[in-house]
């Protein structure tokens, strides 16, 4: 009888110990996971029981069973300047645009821009000849074009023709400054020529100074199109369309591989005809948020958006 009690006092000695050590065990690790937040979380999940949490099967099986869209959930980024009108934004687009381009001089000596069609060279020109005029050494601006329609230079919808004429020849842009396309070829040779010239003047990997761009009723910039293969590009900088949704459908365009390189970017976006456009950008709705719109993939090391107030009338700023 003696050693049967002996025997139960021993194995009780040995469970309280054991159970001891189980709790330093636990207190230890439960440290170590406080320290490395990383720990904490693959040990929260290895614990997780899929039985008992249906949220947790469910993700599992969405991630693991299709491929995730790299653009799903894509939104404008960039910083917001919104002015009141549209004679205040092209004032203040002008004061940018002269900055930018006295810092690149400063820095290396020229400032490379390119543009866009649209209404955008109107906007900058009415800025500039609003008193920034005088500070601008345009002798030292190199100009290129983020897009432009494969038609003769001085066809009414050559993006050359309208920038020259609404913004260029009134600040006195040199023409030997002005990098045009070559229209008599076809639109994939002009678009190697045109990506061959601007490595010609910006080096082997060209960082654009500033590229200002529009933004289009349907989310589309430059002539990059929602849904458009082009989209996909990452192997050059310049690339043809020749099945543009917007005539003339023979163009080039900067590839997003040129376009996210850029110092900086200038959206320009005026009038409440881009309120809606603007708001499904920056703001989706859960129904939008499958749409991805050619802006929302811009991200280069500086994104900013100038807009007058019905622009901006549906996201908030």
């Amino acid at each position: 009888m003696a050693s049967v009690v002996v025997l139960l006092s021993l194995t009780l000695v040995l469970v309280h110990a054991a159970s001891a050590i189980s709790h330093d065990q636990d207190h230890q690790c439960s440290q170590e996971r406080e320290q490395d937040p990383l720990r904490q979380r693959s040990h929260d999940q290895t614990n997780t029981n899929p039985a008992s949490d249906n949220r947790w099967t469910s993700d599992i099986d969405k991630y693991t069973a299709q491929e995730v869209n790299p653009t799903r959930m894509a939104t404008a980024t960039g910083i917001k300047r919104v002015s009141a009108d549209k004679a205040a934004l092209a004032a203040d687009l002008a004061t940018f645009v002269v900055e930018a381009g006295r810092a690149a001089i400063a820095d290396h000596g020229y400032f490379s821009v390119a543009f866009s069609g649209g209404s955008l060279p109107t906007i900058l020109s009415l800025g500039l000849d609003s008193g920034t005029k005088a500070d601008v050494d345009t002798a030292k601006w190199k100009v290129f074009f983020a897009d432009e329609r494969c038609v003769p230079l001085d066809h009414e919808d050559s993006n050359y023709r309208v920038v020259r004429a609404e913004c260029l020849d009134k600040i006195g842009v040199p023409q030997a400054n002005v990098f045009a396309i070559n229209p008599e070829v076809s639109p994939s040779e002009a678009a190697k020529e045109y990506e061959a010239q601007i490595v010609a003047e910006l080096g082997p990997s060209p960082t654009f100074d500033l590229l200002l761009l529009g933004m289009g009723p349907d989310g589309h910039t430059c002539s990059l199109f929602p849904g458009h293969e082009l989209l996909k590009v990452d192997d050059c900088l310049v690339a043809s369309i020749a099945d543009s949704p917007k005539p003339p459908p023979n163009r080039i365009t900067l590839t997003y591989k040129a376009i996210n390189q850029a110092k900086s970017v200038a959206f320009v976006c005026a009038g409440a005809g881009k309120a809606d456009t603007l708001q499904q950008a920056f703001e989706p709705t859960p129904e939008q948020q499958d749409s991805v719109l050619p802006v929302q993939l811009v991200k280069a090391e500086q994104v900013v958006w100038f807009m007058d107030e019905p622009a901006a009338a549906k996201i908030s700023h």
